[in-house]
């Protein structure tokens, strides 16, 4: 389990991230993180894509995406996942969909 100061700080780092591709971090406990974005609403293909990745990710329980408000609900294994590291992999794989997609 992360201390109260880690998930500040990884909170912190995470929004720092999803702003660069006009992404909210909307909710987020451990084990339960909800994104949003408008784009989404509009790319079937690049929430799908998004969507697949992220679902085979090992600790990744589930991702499911709502079209009518543009959300992002990723559940995961919250006692696997105490620092940076994870995270930084889903956020590599955003990273990876966004440049490819847009020639960022």
């Amino acid at each position: 389990m992360i201390g109260k100061i880690t998930e500040k700080v990884m909170l912190s780092h995470v929004e720092k991230r999803l702003r660069k591709y006009n992404i909210q971090l909307v909710h987020f406990v451990p084990g339960r993180l909800r994104l949003k974005s408008s784009l989404w609403k509009e790319d079937d293909d690049l929430i799908h894509i998004l969507v697949c990745e992220l679902k085979e990710q090992v600790l990744v329980y589930d991702a499911q995406f709502t079209k009518g408000t543009g959300s992002l609900l990723i559940t995961y294994d919250a006692s696997h996942v105490g620092d940076m590291k994870e995270l930084q992999s889903w956020f590599d794989i955003m990273d990876a969909l966004y440049k490819q997609r847009f020639y960022i």
